[in-house]
């Protein structure tokens, strides 16, 4: 399948997800109850049978243009390994502008940042250019009126939508601080699903 076929198949997927209810997108069954705000994230003991394996040949960078967040001023041009330079795994989530269920899964993003910033990375990519959801302007506007300040930005490179798997919006990807992927999640996350598999990415380090 060329690239151009695979952006137009999995925009199909992504505009019917996101223009159904953020309630009604399906999600696999959350594990168990998410810790207290106030506590580390607490590592699963118990094997992961689910976890995906690490992807080794799946190609880390790609280039990012910041929307803000951090230390990273208004188009600041990094590549998305500068994100691995902490040694922390790395949370990639997938967004659009115009996406209901990105919207709605926004604020448990921010609150596990302020929570567990220094145990993982967030990062947040805008790719609603790509899949008819939006542009840069709309990114934008969701980051302001959410109150958004974790790492964002939008890629140049539309070829992250085949090489990070992605088959609907909002996707999450949970990668190793090697950069290989330990799990792709797609659909809407709440917090306390975030938390659990955040969880389970550091009991894998």
């Amino acid at each position: 399948m060329t690239t151009l076929a695979a952006l137009l198949v999995v925009a199909a997927l992504a505009m019917s997800a996101c223009t159904s209810s953020p309630t009604a997108t399906p999600v696999p069954p959350t594990a168990t109850p998410a810790p207290e705000a106030t506590q580390p994230i607490a590592p699963t003991q118990t094997p992961i049978a689910d976890a995906a394996p690490a992807m080794l040949d799946l190609p880390l960078d790609f280039p990012i243009q910041t929307y803000q967040g951090a230390e990273y001023a208004s188009g600041t041009n990094l590549n998305f390994s500068d994100f691995f330079a902490e040694g922390k795994p790395v949370i990639l989530n997938f967004w659009a502008g115009l996406c209901p269920p990105c919207r709605a899964e926004m604020p448990d993003f921010q609150e596990f940042h302020d929570e567990h910033k220094d145990e993982v990375t967030l990062v947040g990519v805008d790719i609603g250019q790509y899949l008819f959801l939006g542009d840069p302007q709309d990114a934008e506007t969701l980051l302001s009126e959410l109150g958004i300040t974790y790492p964002t930005g939008m890629t140049s490179e539309s070829d992250v939508v085949r090489k990070y798997e992605v088959l609907g919006m909002p996707t999450t990807v949970f990668l190793n601080p090697d950069g290989t992927v330990f799990r792709n999640w797609n659909g809407i996350l709440t917090k306390g699903q975030l938390n659990d598999r955040a969880a389970e990415l550091l009991a894998n380090q």
